[in-house]
């Protein structure tokens, strides 16, 4: 039943794509009024061979290249460790800083800050340690702005701007799957990949494929999730994919000889983030009688050897300060630990490439955790539904979006958006199902 509604929504997907870029009198319907012009749009998906031209290369083509290549080069940089420490230091020096240690300028939108109220003097004191990203979103959050990389800098400006104008990234889904893949690699994309961006719920942001080539119109921030889910989905057997037998043209993709730099940066980012999530399972001794939170989180940061930050705003909004008393004692792991130090103040932990958040559940619930599980490696085949259902069901069932948002399938990969803590209990469910005889597959009614 889900593979059939996946294949439906492909092709419903597809359908409003057209519909919404096209009149409705299409040129489908209506033959050219110029002679030798061709219909945009024809029954046939003969793919049409062209003859390049003879001569140098059009200007527009190498001034593409080059804008393309600027905005690479500068996206490559959010990459870049760096460790920091800005104490009272205005807002825009701290940006002038960063730019000299980068050898790239930061661009203010004076425009988008006059509206935030937001003043170039505002004083900064932050001390972080990590990947210019993260660093950059810590120094960004508080003030409700962003980023985006341009040809010629890295512009900051409000979260509303980068929504409303986003950036456009290509991927090259060739590397690593086979043709007409995007049939189930667009809508899992749009539903699990800050689904409030994509147009279906009244953003700007858009994904669709020529050819192997997949485009994404969408916020820098999203665009680093982006390469994160293709990341995973790599990780995918080429003939587990279900959209194969959509309609497209009749050509095979060809693999790419080298992994593109995107790939590259979302393997190092993903290896991180696993690292980072395996300190949670340490086991550690505490007892702390009315310690402010922000001490425990420090002490939790030297033994780690991971730095535990806090989302200030997060705390915020809940009327909580940093340095709330915290008490606790025990022995446990790291997780177990957080979970019963956080819970009473409605406060979680995400992990981040190069921290451990300490965050809201809120917050946590609106910017979930996106992973991807290959259930090959659970059992050979497997009844979807009742995957679904048993996760819905079962697992913090009054927290999942209605209509079954959060769970997503892409051929034998399950994709779960979802909090860190609820992750784990997808990952216990999946474990158990594991030990399963395979024999035993053929679902029985819920009741």
């Amino acid at each position: 039943m889900l593979r059939l509604l996946s294949t439906v929504f492909a092709t419903w997907f597809v359908a409003v794509g057209y519909s919404q870029a096209w009149p409705q009198d299409s040129v489908q319907d209506q033959p050219s009024q110029r002679v030798g012009i061709e219909p945009l749009i024809s029954d046939s998906h003969e793919p049409r061979t062209w003859v390049k031209s003879v001569g140098a290369e059009p200007t527009w083509l190498t001034a593409g290249g080059k804008a393309l290549d600027s905005r690479v080069s500068h996206r490559k940089l959010l990459s870049k460790q760096l460790n920091v420490e800005f104490t009272g230091l205005p807002f825009d020096e701290t940006l002038k800083q960063l730019g000299a240690k980068l050898g790239v300028p930061f661009a203010l939108n004076h425009g988008e800050l006059e509206q935030l109220s937001v003043d170039p003097q505002t004083p900064i004191t932050l001390a972080a340690k990590g990947p210019l990203r993260e660093i950059l979103r810590r120094l960004l959050a508080p003030l409700d702005l962003s980023y985006r990389a341009t040809k010629s800098s890295l512009e900051i400006t409000s979260n509303d701007d980068v929504q409303a104008n986003p950036t456009t990234c290509y991927y090259d889904l060739s590397y690593f799957a086979p043709s007409g893949a995007h049939w189930d690699i667009i809508p899992a994309l749009q539903l699990s990949v800050d689904p409030d961006i994509w147009p279906s719920n009244g953003g700007h942001g858009a994904a669709l494929a020529v050819g192997s080539m997949l485009a994404v119109h969408a916020p820098e921030e999203t665009q680093h999730k982006v390469r994160s889910f293709l990341y995973e989905l790599s990780k995918m057997h080429p003939d587990h994919y279900q959209g194969l037998a959509m309609p497209q043209a009749q050509s095979t993709w060809v693999k790419a000889d080298a992994a593109p730099e995107w790939w590259r940066s979302a393997r190092d980012i993903a290896a991180s983030i696993e690292q980072n999530r395996d300190v949670l399972s340490k086991q550690v001794v505490r007892d702390s009688e009315s310690v402010a939170l922000q001490e425990v989180m420090q002490e939790f940061s030297k033994e780690l050897a991971v730095q535990v930050e806090i989302d200030l705003v997060a705390l915020e909004e809940l009327g909580i300060e940093e340095d709330v008393p915290i008490t606790i004692s025990g022995e446990g792991t790291v997780r177990d630990l957080f979970r019963r130090m956080l819970h009473p103040l409605e406060l979680t932990y995400r992990v981040n490439e190069s921290t451990i958040e300490i965050t809201s559940q809120e917050e946590a619930d609106e910017n979930p955790a996106v992973r991807l599980y290959d259930l090959s490696y659970v059992q050979s085949t497997m009844d979807l539904d009742a995957i679904h259902n048993a996760i819905m069901q079962t697992i913090d069932p009054d927290s999942w979006p209605m209509g079954g948002g959060g769970i997503y399938f892409v051929g034998s990969m399950l994709v779960i958006a979802a909090p860190e803590e609820r992750q784990l209990k997808v990952q216990m469910l999946l474990s158990k199902l594991s030990k399963m005889n395979p024999q035993n597959q053929v679902s029985v009614s819920n009741y």
